[in-house]
This record gives structure tokens, sequence and C-alpha cells, in this order.
């Protein structure tokens, strides 16, 4: 007929939904500023050493954080990572830290490997734009979305790919025969 779409409305009423009374029931700690001149855009934890992983994209670092007491939040180091590109993505798992790093539509990116104090053991090229980084469940593979952005003009138009890399030979051990592209 006249009608090209509907909104169709489903109610669920099987169960009774309890009626919170605080609603997210929590409560202001403590904050912590990273960097003044900087930005705290991502964050990955290693709950055994209690520290944080804070991606400051705009001061280029990995800021490596202790998180051990809420109430003494203090930096443990401060990793510039400039000489790489652009940082874009972190992640943590059975100590190592992983990060993404763009070098712009022109050049495909890198992935940095470091261990929880930061030093930087192992990198490898990934596709262009490494934007988000992350641990398979097992801890045997490193996922990157690289996200493939074109510059502003559309001149230089890069694919996106995803990166797969085994890590399974432990830190310092990971190399470029160890990335597959897809």
């Amino acid at each position: 007929g006249a009608y090209e779409t509907t909104g169709v409305y489903i109610l669920d009423n099987d169960n009774i939904i309890p009626v919170p009374t605080d609603v997210l029931d929590i409560e202001y700690l403590s904050s912590y500023l990273v960097d003044g001149d900087g930005s705290a855009e991502i964050v990955a934890h290693d709950p055994v050493s209690e520290r944080l992983f804070v991606l400051n994209s705009t001061g280029q670092k990995l800021e490596i954080i202790d998180f051990s007491d809420i109430n003494a939040i203090s930096t443990i180091s401060s990793i510039d990572l400039s000489t790489y590109g652009d940082p874009t993505s972190v992640a943590y798992m059975n100590n190592i830290v992983a990060l993404g790093i763009s070098k712009g539509p022109l050049e495909d990116g890198v992935v940095v490997f470091c261990d929880i104090d930061g030093a930087n053991l192992s990198t490898v090229t990934a596709g262009n734009l490494p934007d988000m980084v992350g641990f398979i469940p097992d801890g045997t593979k490193l996922l990157v979305a690289n996200e493939g952005q074109p510059n502003d003009d559309y001149s230089v138009d890069p694919e996106g790919s995803i990166s797969v890399i085994d890590i399974t030979g432990g830190l310092g051990h990971i190399s470029q025969a160890d990335v597959l592209s897809i």
C-alpha cells in the first residue's frame, strides 16, 4: 500500500526488572592527570603488576602508570613513540604490551611490542593505519585492524586490511615472518 516502512515494538514482559535505587552504584575516589599537554585516549591494564598502559596520542607517548593504590596513582615512565609515528592503539596480555602506530597514508604502520617496563623488544610492519590492536583470548595472536585511511584529497587511498601476528615465540622473538596480512 502507501506504507513503505513500519515500526514494530516487542514487549518482553516475561521477567520483572528490578528498579535500582542507585543507578550506577559507584563512588568517586580519585583522578589522575596523565599529561596536561597531551591526552589519555586508550588504556590497557595489567592486573598482576597493577599498571595502566595509557596511550597519549597527542603527546606521542605510552604512559606507564602505577595503579596499585587508587589514592597514590603515579607515572612509572613515559615512553616516547614519536620516532615510530603516531600511536593509535594499545593492548596488554601476558606481560606483552602491543602498540599500533600509524605512519600516515603513504606508508604502512607498525606494531611495537614491549614489556611492562616499556622496553622495546620487537617491531613489525602491519598495514596502513593500524587503528586497533587486540589479543585473542588464548594470547597466542595479536589482531590488528588496519584502517587504510586516505589523505585529505583522496589522491592516496590505501586499502584496509587485518594483520594477524603470531606471538607464540614470546616477547623478543616476534619478527616480520610472524605477520599474516589479510
